[in-house]
């Protein structure tokens, strides 16, 4: 092939990967896909998270290298989805399964890690709780939802911040590769595993399988201070002194199919995903794949361990979701009573095309460490349009609907009989009072302002680019 051929062939990636960005599109008001109905602010937002997977995926497959790896944000702000957690920092990194690569990361005070008791005086804290996994594949890259039931997907390894050895400075390393290498004894992720191996979230592999992605996810419980991993960094052992090779027109080609494709398969596969819970009456015609049920609403389904045919998420969590329709003058009450608490609590609103609401300026997120605890020993939420005046109010910024979802992590999971409770209530706001413990402590316009005022701080910091 000749340059002007090679030249060619890029013009003609790049027309593809603009007609795979208009299938994208098109998926957005596709019933097959998406059941919702296309209003003003639904629609405004569809496409900003179109271009959401655009921004993340750019990086993904145009700049990451698993020869010469980096952590990145994944998703960040500007490309929420999967129902993102509020209090999780996702990062990223590509791998291959046959080499062996260094993690190395420096925390703050970690005194709440492996089960300890968190140092009060401390002035910055570690991620409340940190877990490390290998993954095969990015769910929805297919572009199928039947990749959660063909066995493509599991979760090779993991380790988590119950488990990994750290030194007294804070400063740890994990290896990750095929194999132990002879002599380690410290903190060690496989990439690689047999045939009928149990690994992940209790998946028994049909094949031998191999990962090509890292995953870190950093849960965050007291906002205020504590702080992301510093000096956190990847390297694949061997690399130092070698460098990536010069890109060509053939390179990007390529890269720029792939991308187009992914950013289209992501936009199906999460649509298609949600699509069948976002039916509750079953009108839609949309592909059921028998592997979920529709959401309540007003409601919560009983809690339960995350699966890969569910859609897998964190292999450490257990959660319960639902979908709230509420009038201006209505709250929707949530109790949650644990008998095994959870090592995160974590309670999020979302919106239809499964990003979560804006948890920086409004309070559309709690966790354990940000949540009144009532005397019973139950966490009691509201989710309303208006400020009730309590602690635990869950802001639905004007949506008269979006998902409800509840994630609890558990480094050993409890029992089914052992998991939370939890119960609903459908009120108007008159009677909240009512159905509250008599000790509920009002929460003042200045109380709110402050609660807020740290969330963007965090936030800000969180995602910083500098």
């Amino acid at each position: 092939m000749t340059q002007n051929d090679d030249l060619k062939s890029l013009d003609d990636a790049w027309d593809d990967f603009m007609h795979k960005l208009n299938e994208a599109r098109a998926a957005m008001k596709d019933p097959t896909y998406f059941t919702p109905p296309p209003a003003d602010r639904t629609s405004a937002e569809g496409y900003r998270y179109m271009l959401g997977h655009l921004h993340r995926l750019i990086e993904t497959e145009l700049q990451q290298d698993a020869d010469f790896p980096y952590i990145q944000h994944h998703p960040a702000l500007l490309s929420k989805y999967t129902i993102d957690n509020a209090d999780c920092s996702y990062l990223y990194a590509p791998i291959k399964p046959d080499v062996l690569y260094r993690v190395t990361a420096k925390a703050a005070d970690f005194s709440h890690w492996n089960g300890g008791i968190r140092n009060p005086s401390a002035k910055r804290y570690a991620p409340n709780y940190v877990i490390f996994e290998a993954h095969t594949v990015a769910p929805g890259d297919s572009g199928g939802v039947q990749e959660n039931l063909d066995g493509s997907k599991a979760t090779i390894g993991k380790l988590d911040s119950l488990e990994i050895q750290v030194n007294a400075d804070g400063s740890f390393e994990i290896l990750i590769g095929p194999a132990r290498p002879e002599g380690y004894t410290g903190n060690f992720i496989p990439t690689t595993a047999k045939k009928d191996s149990v690994v992940g979230r209790g998946d028994v592999l049909k094949h031998d399988m191999h990962a090509s992605r890292l995953y870190i996810r950093e849960l965050f419980g007291d906002w205020e201070k504590e702080a992301p991993l510093d000096e956190l960094y990847i390297e694949r052992i061997g690399a130092a002194g070698q460098y990536p090779k010069v890109r060509t027109a053939k390179d990007t080609a390529a890269q720029l199919r792939q991308l187009g494709l992914l950013v289209k398969n992501h936009m199906t596969y999460w649509t298609a995903l949600y699509a069948q819970p976002l039916d509750p009456r079953l009108l839609s015609p949309q592909h059921k794949t028998g592997s979920l049920v529709p959401l309540p609403v007003n409601d919560l389904f009983k809690p339960r361990a995350n699966t890969t045919k569910s859609g897998g998420g964190q292999s450490t969590n257990a959660m319960t979701a639902g979908l709230f329709e509420l009038k201006d003058d209505q709250v929707l009450v949530i109790e949650l009573a644990m008998a095994v608490q959870p090592d995160q609590l974590g309670f999020h609103l979302a919106n239809y095309w499964g990003e979560s609401y804006d948890f920086a300026n409004h309070v559309t997120s709690l966790n354990h460490l940000q949540s009144y605890r009532s005397s019973d020993g139950v966490y009691r939420y509201v989710v309303s349009a208006r400020d009730p005046g309590i602690q635990n109010w869950m802001d639905t910024m004007k949506y008269e609907s979006g998902y409800l979802t509840v994630r609890f992590t558990y480094s050993t999971m409890p029992t089914a009989e052992q998991l939370p409770k939890v119960k609903t209530r459908l009120i108007h706001i008159d009677q909240l009072r009512e159905f509250l413990p008599k000790d509920t402590p009002v929460f003042s316009k200045q109380d709110r302002i402050q609660q807020i005022r740290i969330r963007q701080r965090h936030v800000a910091q969180r995602y910083r680019q500098y």
